[in-house]
C-alpha cells in the first residue's frame, strides 16, 4: 500500500496475524492511520502482520510504501477509508468521498473519467497512462 498523500502517521497496529483467505476473522485488525490535514484521516485497515513501515509521529509522502495488504480483524478484504477523525470505530466518524486522479472507474459497463462517484463492490479502477 502506498500513501495516497502527504500525512502524519497517528496510530499503527501490525501484531496480529493474518488469517487464511476467506476465513472472517475477530475483532478489529491490523491498520494504519494517517493525517493528511484539513481535518481528513486516511484509514487503512486489515493489513498484514507485522508491514506496516511507519510509526506514530512520522511523516509519509505521497507514494510512499507504507504496508502491505493483509487479512487480519473482522472483514474479508482490507478497506481504505478518508473521514474526519482518527478513530478506528466506524459508528464514531463520517467518510468523506474521494476521487482517484488520473484513473478510469468501470461501473456497470460505463466509464467515468475522473470516476465521480463513491467506489463500490464490483468497481473497476484503472489508470490512466
Amino acid at each position: 500500500m502506498l500513501a495516497p498523500a502527504d500525512g502524519t502517521v497517528v496510530s499503527v497496529r501490525d501484531d496480529l496475524a493474518d488469517q487464511p483467505v476467506g476465513e472472517l476473522g475477530q475483532g478489529e485488525g491490523n491498520a494504519i492511520v494517517l493525517d493528511i490535514g484539513g481535518g481528513r484521516y486516511v484509514v487503512f485497515e486489515h493489513l498484514q502482520q507485522s508491514s506496516a513501515l511507519g510509526r506514530p509521529g512520522q511523516s509519509v509522502t505521497q507514494g510512499q510504501r507504507i504496508a502491505t495488504v493483509g487479512n487480519t480483524g473482522e472483514s474479508l478484504s482490507p478497506h481504505l477509508q478518508i473521514q474526519d477523525r482518527p478513530s478506528l470505530d466506524d459508528d464514531e466518524v463520517r467518510t468523506i468521498p474521494m476521487v482517484f486522479k488520473h484513473t478510469t472507474l468501470t461501473r456497470g459497463g460505463r466509464e467515468s473519467t475522473p470516476p465521480t462517484a463513491d467506489l463500490r463492490r464490483g468497481d473497476l479502477i484503472r489508470a490512466n497512462r
